[in-house]
């Protein structure tokens, strides 16, 4: 009796393996992902030698003789800031993100990261906010 049951077993496997039918498909094609860097407004600087500890300072998109023209805003908690520059927009409330202010972030952001010579921290961004309040409220950028 066992070897009827075997016997059927195996004539059942063999049937299901006769029904499966094995296709080939050639492999699909690797593309090759073009990446162009970002053309950004300025010219970055190179990699940093020496890792920096500290948080970003402010005003660190700006060169040092430049500063002293610029009024700095340090960012609220909540981001609220009141005109405190002539000619900057007040808290304009909540509005898109233009294209144009995504790649001023992300210059932003590279450019931190080369001055400190590794990843940012939630400490570094107070510096990288201020940049771009300064950047896009005194130029009035942001509600255009």
């Amino acid at each position: 009796m066992r070897t009827v049951e075997l016997d059927a077993v195996l004539e059942l496997q063999h049937m299901v393996n006769s029904e499966i039918t094995y296709a080939y498909a050639a492999p699909v094609p690797q593309t090759v992902i073009q990446v162009t860097p970002p053309h950004y407004t300025r010219v970055m600087p190179p990699r940093s030698l020496v890792t920096q500890t500290s948080a970003l300072e402010p005003q660190f998109d700006l060169a040092p003789e430049q500063r002293p023209n610029f009024g700095y805003v340090a960012p609220s908690s909540n981001n609220v800031v009141a005109p405190v520059i002539s000619g900057m927009i007040a808290n304009p409330g909540r509005t898109h993100w233009k294209a144009e202010h995504v790649k001023y972030l992300d210059e932003l952001m590279e450019l931190a990261m080369l001055q400190l010579n590794r990843p940012l921290r939630i400490s570094d961004f107070k510096a990288i906010t201020e940049a771009l309040h300064r950047y896009f409220r005194v130029t009035r950028k942001l509600r255009d």
